[in-house]
C-alpha cells in the first residue's frame, strides 16, 4: 500500500514540476519579447539599426524587401528563402539567402524568429529580430548606453558590413559609422 501511495505522490510531484517548468519557459520567452519590444523604441537602438541598414545597403524605402544583390521580394509572410549567386570582382562566387533590411540569412532568421516568436517577416519583426541579435551578441546594452564602438565590435560578427568585421567583405569605416550615428567614434 505504501509503495502505491509513493508512486502516486511522485507522479503528482513530477506533474506539478512539469507544469511549473512550462510556465517558467513561457515566462522567459515573454520576458525576452518584452525586452526587445521595449528596446526597439530606444533612440540609440534606432540609430544603430539605421547604421546596420546603411552598411547592408538597405537604408531606403524598399530596404525591408531587399534580396542580397539588389532585387526585391513581394511578400512579408515569411523570409523569402531565395538563393542568389554573385561573383565578386576578385572572382570569388558567393551564394546567399540574405534578405530584408538586416540581410538575414534564412537559417539566422529561422533561429531568431523561433526563439522570439516572430511569425512573419514584416518590417517590425525584422527590427525586433535585429534587436534580438544585438542582445544575443552582447551588444544591446552597449547600444542603449551609447557605447557604439564596443557595440560595433560585438555586432560585426553578425553584420559583415560593420567596421572591423572579420569576414573580408567591404565594410563601413569607423569614421563613416560615426557620421551615420552622428557621433565621433574614438577607437
Amino acid at each position: 500500500m505504501k509503495s502505491s501511495q509513493f508512486i502516486i505522490t511522485m507522479t503528482i510531484a513530477l506533474f506539478a514540476l512539469a507544469v511549473w517548468k512550462r510556465k517558467e519557459i513561457v515566462y522567459t520567452v515573454e520576458n525576452m519579447m518584452l525586452d526587445i519590444r521595449k528596446a526597439v523604441d530606444d533612440k540609440n537602438v534606432k540609430r544603430f539599426l539605421w547604421l546596420i541598414r546603411n552598411g547592408e545597403g538597405t537604408a531606403d524605402a524598399s530596404g525591408y524587401s531587399r534580396l542580397y544583390g539588389g532585387g526585391n521580394f513581394a511578400s512579408f509572410a515569411d523570409h523569402p528563402r531565395t538563393k542568389q549567386t554573385f561573383t565578386f570582382n576578385n572572382g570569388k562566387t558567393v551564394t546567399s539567402t540574405a534578405a530584408g533590411a538586416y540581410q538575414y540569412l534564412e537559417r539566422t532568421w529561422d533561429d531568431i524568429a523561433g526563439k522570439n516568436g516572430l511569425t512573419d517577416f514584416t518590417p517590425m519583426n525584422q527590427d525586433l529580430g535585429a534587436v534580438a541579435l544585438l542582445k544575443q551578441s552582447g551588444a544591446l546594452q552597449d547600444v542603449i548606453e551609447g557605447r557604439f564602438v564596443d557595440a560595433i565590435r560585438k555586432a560585426n560578427k553578425i553584420w559583415a558590413s560593420l567596421p572591423e568585421s572579420p569576414y573580408g567583405q567591404p565594410t563601413l569605416t569607423m569614421a563613416k559609422a560615426g557620421a551615420i550615428l552622428g557621433e565621433t567614434l574614438i577607437t
